[in-house]
């Protein structure tokens, strides 16, 4: 995952995995899974899958100049935008 929290496609990608590893398990014991074991193995293994990264680090100081780049290209851009290509006050016509 990207992050701390998951996303629906990550979910998604998790839940297949999930599923694999239910199968696995199951037909590795060939018995009959009672409620709690499969509670127990739910919790498990989203607590491994949705965890945070212990080393995710959102703001890295080399990434420092591609901020201020980034950040520098953004408000030019938004000052074009308001102060050149908004300059005069139009409705759009159909």
């Amino acid at each position: 995952m990207s992050g701390a929290f998951a996303t629906g496609t990550t979910l998604s990608r998790s839940f297949s995995r999930f599923s694999d590893y239910v199968t696995d398990v199951l037909q590795e014991e060939k018995k009959h899974v009672e409620e709690d074991q499969l509670v127990s193995m739910v919790q498990d293994y989203l607590r491994t899958e949705l965890e945070p990264h212990k080393d995710f680090t959102l703001l890295k100081e080399e990434d420092y100049g591609a901020w201020v780049f980034f950040t520098g290209v953004f408000l030019v851009l938004i000052v074009f935008d308001n102060g050149y290509l908004m300059r005069e006050k139009k409705n759009i016509e159909h």
